[in-house]
């Protein structure tokens, strides 16, 4: 066999930019792993500049170069197990007055008022849930920010805002308008981002509470974070009282998830979904609503990145248990077993001991995020998510284990999986879950455990704490929140796998290979081999670039180039997709091609690039997912992604794009698991989960009557440390 392949002259991988996807994701979901990017390349708008006074200027440091990191998570392999009957107990019911057994019944006596659940449709400016990804041309409308300052860059195919101010110059968040978080009614706020310090001296702050009165302080840096409370008038850090400060385990040039929970006095912070600072600020209450601004400390070092930003408002059960009697947001069904108790400091938390539930007057959950602190004292538990009369998830706690079980509405177990060593007893924990459509996931100090895409997950529903027998449990600082949605996180991982390819070493012929479309001599990499070569290689010397190229021109009939898979000597590349849990054997790639379609070409030329391909059933197509480009009146230019299945063939995505008559077009494909990400021109299209195939290799394709250029193939293994 013919082991020569070309030695590719340009860099393999490039960081593209995003656009709005048309499908929601959900955003606050803490990670697991770091997210990492770094490159300026766009300049917002100039607008004003706040007039908040400098006091404090470090001194200047080199920034150094960002990493990057990737981490696949394998899940268990549910067991089925239909035949199961749970006891009364483990039965969800549905009725508007929770029953949790046949002695008691729990009737919440508050009103609650919704909390906005966000669509697809935009909102006024300022309305809360509100969600900035800092994707598209219109961003940062209505920011108050110095563009010299604070610049929207393109980091590792992700559009991310960029600091370094100083601390004269605040980027207020909609500082041009009057949103709901600076109106007198708002209490409790929760406002969550994705934040990196990108040098060793890079110092992030995040002031909340802002006003005539005073405000609040997070400051985010390399191994410290310190929340600090300022003084009416000017923003003066060196007058700011420290409330508290302390190490934590962050990374320069390393993303993490930070959550703030404001309510009353009492601050929480999260990192990557743990909770790290906790402040009951006992002086003078400041106003509960308030701007919200973003700086740096330096104007000369240490820049920070924003982004993936969300405001809104906890659910009215969110608790911290402070007061002297049981919220009339939550209800329990014994005031003997269930009651108020103290710590020594003077924290109080809910208490269960023997048989014994509780349950918050929350809106039916759905895509959801519930954090509570728990304490085990003895024994174990049970808590029930999305608890209704159509299913239920139910969390069984047990010897310091967990085990998850999906229930159907006549309270049959569908499946269940096991989580070893979850929680332990003496010590406060996390129980942080979270939920998305069908997918749930759930944290353990800081880490994520478990993600399923669940088939037939139960609807939204309600939310149970139990203990039996001799268990006793501790109950704090509960957050419930109906989650808000960005354009992206769907796509984290394929940012993720661009960012880390750009510091991989190239394996040329062995994890990667290039096709320049020079001439003929690697088509021994396609199906069929020179024999059934259907297009012609081009050398303009007059072009201003892209002077060698592929073009295929069709007739009546379409035209298909599938790559061989015996090209991968290793068998690592293009898998079987027989591992439907683990998804070890998938074909896990990066896909890169130029493609044009000249103007020569007629109207309805169609151009593909099809990844995951496999030959059909009847042998005379291929199954693949496909980002396709169609020319049309005006020599406009669509990006359409297709499904090509057996069972799906249906159109996912479809965008014209800002082109100019005989552009070349960027096209990026990245496959991971079960997901495939698609890209044109450097920005986001779509995002697909839960795909049907998962092995294959690539193929590029023309339909018929059509011209289409190609140029510059880069295929790339994604998973080559599995």
């Amino acid at each position: 066999t013919n082991t020569a392949t070309n030695t590719p002259t340009d860099t393999p991988t490039n960081t593209p930019t995003v656009t709005d996807t048309p499908t929601n994701t959900a955003t606050f979901t803490p990670t697991a792993t770091d997210t990492p990017t770094s490159t300026p390349t766009f300049t917002p708008t100039a607008t004003d500049t706040p007039t908040n006074t400098p006091t404090d200027t470090p001194t200047a440091t080199d920034t150094p170069t960002n990493t990057a990191t990737f981490t696949p998570t394998a899940t268990d392999t549910p067991t089925s197990t239909p035949t199961f009957t749970p006891t009364a107990t483990e039965t969800p019911t549905n009725t508007p007055t929770f029953t949790p057994t046949a002695t008691f019944t729990i009737t919440f006596t508050p009103t609650l008022t919704a909390t906005t659940i966000p669509s697809p449709t935009p909102v006024p400016a300022g309305r809360m849930p509100y969600v900035q990804d800092m994707e598209g041309d219109g961003a940062l409308e209505s920011w108050e920010y110095d563009p010299l300052k604070w610049q929207l860059v393109t980091e590792g195919g992700n559009v991310v805002l960029v600091g370094q101010s100083g601390l004269e110059s605040s980027l207020e968040i909609l500082g041009r308008e009057v949103p709901e978080w600076q109106e007198p009614s708002e209490e409790d706020l929760l406002i969550q981002m994705r934040i990196n310090a990108m040098a060793a001296d890079s110092i992030g702050r995040i002031l909340f509470r802002h006003s005539d009165q005073g405000y609040y302080a997070l400051e985010f840096q390399p191994g410290y974070m310190a929340l600090r409370r300022g003084t009416s008038g000017a923003i003066v850090r060196n007058t700011e009282q420290m409330l508290r400060d302390l190490q934590v385990p962050t990374q320069a040039g390393r993303w993490y998830q930070l959550s703030i929970w404001a309510e009353g006095s009492r601050i929480f912070v999260y990192i990557d979904s743990q909770l790290w600072l906790s402040v009951n600020d006992s002086g003078f209450a400041l106003p509960t609503s308030g701007a919200i601004l973003l700086q740096t400390r330096s104007a000369t070092s240490g820049q920070v990145g924003f982004d993936d930003l969300i405001i809104q408002r906890p659910e009215l059960a969110s608790e911290h248990f402070q007061g002297s009697t049981l919220p009339t947001t939550w209800a329990a069904s014994s005031f003997t077993n269930v009651g108020l108790d103290v710590e020594g400091d003077g924290n109080q938390y809910v208490r269960l001991s023997g048989d014994a539930e509780i349950v918050p007057a929350v809106l039916p959950l759905d895509n959801a995020l519930i954090a509570c602190r728990l304490y085990s004292e003895q024994g174990g538990f049970t808590a029930r998510i999305r608890e209704s009369g159509q299913g239920a998830y139910v969390l069984k706690m047990e010897a310091g284990n967990m085990q998850i079980q999906q229930l159907n509405g006549q309270g049959d177990v569908l499946q269940t999986w096991t989580r070893q060593n979850y929680y332990g007893r003496g010590k406060w924990f996390d129980f942080i879950i979270q939920t998305s459509s069908n997918r749930l996931l759930m944290y353990r100090l800081g880490e994520l455990i478990f993600e399923e895409e669940i088939e037939n997950a139960p609807p939204a529903g309600g939310l149970r704490f139990s203990t039996s027998g001799s268990d006793s449990l501790r109950i704090d600082d509960c957050l419930f929140t109906q989650a808000a949605f960005s354009s992206t996180i769907d796509a984290q991982f394929a940012f993720d796998i661009l960012s880390t390819l750009e510091t991989r070493i190239i394996r040329d012929g062995r994890w990667d290979w290039y096709e320049f479309f020079e001439n003929q001599g690697n088509a021994y990499w396609w199906e069929g081999g020179a024999a059934a070569d259907p297009g012609e290689y081009v050398n303009d010397e007059a072009a201003a670039e892209r002077r060698r190229y592929y073009v295929v021109q069709t007739g009546g009939e379409a035209v298909a180039r599938r790559f061989r898979p015996e090209v991968d000597e290793t068998r690592t590349v293009f898998g079987w997709g027989e591992d439907l849990t683990t998804y070890r054997d998938s074909t896990d790639i990066y896909i890169k091609m130029y493609m044009r379609l000249p103007i020569d070409a007629p109207d309805g030329s169609t151009g593909w690039l099809g990844a995951r391909s496999e030959p059909s059933v009847t042998g005379l197509g291929l199954n693949q997912y496909q980002l396709e480009l169609v020319k049309g009146p005006g020599d406009t230019v669509t990006a359409r992604v297709r499904a090509n299945t057996s069972l799906d063939q249906a159109i996912k995505f479809e965008q014209v794009l800002d082109t100019t008559p005989d552009d070349w077009h960027e096209l990026i494909i990245v496959t991971l698991d079960d997901r495939i990400a698609f890209f044109a021109d450097g920005r986001l299209l779509t995002v697909l989960r839960g795909v049907e195939l998962l092995g294959g290799t690539l193929a590029i394709g023309v339909e018929p009557n059509s011209i289409v250029d190609f140029d510059d193939l880069v295929v790339r293994d994604t998973s080559v440390n599995e």
